[in-house]
């Protein structure tokens, strides 16, 4: 089976993947001049440097089976997410006693801010979590459904209060989720939190991207990825997929794997049917910019991991990654390499910015913030991502479900996939390339 495959992000190259593993043969078009999507990375100069997915979180399942068909799985380091500080009043700290005695005398202060009833709440937060870890499943929502009726900072303000949303839940869920708990669902909410406490992570010696280059070196012979080949339309006939519109030209197919966010399906694929255009457009997703600054320092060297600011920090910073406390062999000895993540609602003005520009202010913010931030830099890397992540405001997940459940059949030969239909991770997006195109491959009937 010959099958076309509509971009070449995680979604896409599982798919790909899948279908070789079959014994068929897929093309990739890729919109844009590199294949890799949220698996993107940079090197320069000895560094390894992700500039989109970062972990490998426990619930990746489809991740680890993956690494694993391509040889990959004993490249995972483990990575501790209680190395993590967070920011208050000037004040870093570890949520948790740990590392030195001056840190915990830190981590007391900072928990001191918040009271007794403070405290008490976030215990109460994490017994919260933890009783529903069983109805998390980053391949599946179906749990969600019943409480994604509200925003997630709507229900933690009720049940715990104004200062644990603001100090503790809000900077967790921008670092992971790259926005506010504002704006995302109440199951979404304990999906991000439960990535974020549970301390059982891991990331690639070399980065994510080792992930990428592996799948993509599959693709040879029959089998291509035509990079800067973007997908206009998906034409159809009678509820069936007749092929795909480049700028290159028709290209026929029986079966179109489609792994583009929502957006970009809605505006390929005008002619969808009425309830698979009406959950896509419930889809809603996060800009967010990553800047990757290469230091001559290690700024690890203390056991910190990198930090969260909360928003009423004023930085429009998610939060700060030290790659060296994820993995040594990502950089030269003796240097470091920060990710910072730049989010919320003066993302989109700062986007608009030059690379130079964006870099020089993030600098300054981390000389601001980090007492041993060095005065210069080797380099920076910035990527721009104007949907970086899909957020599931409420009401998304049930949408996304329904269809999946009832119309994911609707027109013949098509396929969709990509991280809405799951969580809004990368391994969301993988799993559902793989479930997409076993359903192309007569495997299964939904994903």
């Amino acid at each position: 089976m010959k099958s076309i495959i509509i971009g070449a992000g995680p979604a896409g190259l599982a798919a790909a993947h899948t279908i070789m593993k079959n014994g068929g043969t897929a093309v990739i078009l890729e919109k844009e001049p590199i294949a890799g999507g949220r698996m993107l990375h940079y090197e320069q100069d000895g560094f390894h440097m992700d500039l989109g997915a970062q972990y490998v979180h426990p619930g990746y399942k489809t991740a680890r089976s993956v690494m694993e068909d391509v040889g990959i799985l004993d490249q995972l380091v483990h990575f501790k997410m209680n190395n993590i500080q967070m920011w208050r009043d000037g004040l870093w700290a570890y949520p948790k006693l740990h590392g030195s005695f001056a840190d915990k005398i830190k981590t007391l202060r900072w928990q001191m801010k918040f009271g007794l009833k403070g405290l008490w709440n976030i215990k109460r937060i994490f017994d919260y979590v933890n009783a529903r870890i069983e109805m998390i499943n980053e391949a599946n929502t179906d749990a969600f459904r019943d409480i994604d009726i509200e925003y997630f900072a709507d229900y933690i303000r009720r049940e715990y209060g104004e200062d644990v949303l603001e100090y503790f839940v809000q900077p967790l869920v921008a670092s992971l989720a790259l926005t506010d708990p504002e704006n995302i669902g109440l199951g979404f909410g304990i999906g991000v939190m439960w990535a974020i406490l549970c301390d059982d992570n891991a990331v690639l010696k070399y980065g994510t991207a080792t992930l990428a280059k592996s799948l993509i070196a599959e693709c040879t012979g029959e089998s291509r990825i035509m990079t800067g080949t973007a997908a206009k339309r998906i034409v159809m006939e009678n509820s069936k997929v007749k092929g795909v519109e480049t700028d290159q030209g028709f290209f026929e197919a029986e079966t179109v794997v489609c792994g583009a966010q929502a957006i970009k399906t809605l505006e390929i694929a005008p002619d969808l049917p009425a309830p698979m255009r009406q959950a896509l457009s419930r889809v809603a997703y996060a800009p967010a910019i990553n800047v990757v600054v290469a230091v001559d320092k290690v700024m690890s060297a203390r056991g910190s991991g990198g930090g969260n600011l909360p928003r009423k920090s004023g930085y429009p910073i998610a939060c700060i990654l030290f790659n060296s406390a994820k993995s040594k062999a990502m950089m030269p000895d003796g240097c470091d390499s920060m990710n910072v993540f730049v989010y919320g609602d003066r993302c989109e003005e700062i986007m608009k910015m030059s690379d130079s520009a964006i870099s020089d202010t993030v600098v300054k913010y981390l000389q601001d913030v980090l007492p041993n931030m060095p005065r210069n830099i080797l380099f920076s890397k910035v990527a721009r991502w104007p949907q970086a992540n899909y957020i599931m405001p409420p009401g998304s997940a049930a949408a996304v479900n329904f269809m999946r459940n009832n119309h994911y059949r609707d027109v013949e030969g098509l396929f969709l996939c990509g991280d809405y239909m799951y969580t809004g991770s990368y391994e969301s997006a993988l799993s559902s390339g793989v479930a997409a195109a076993e359903a192309a491959l007569g495997k299964r009937k939904t994903i």
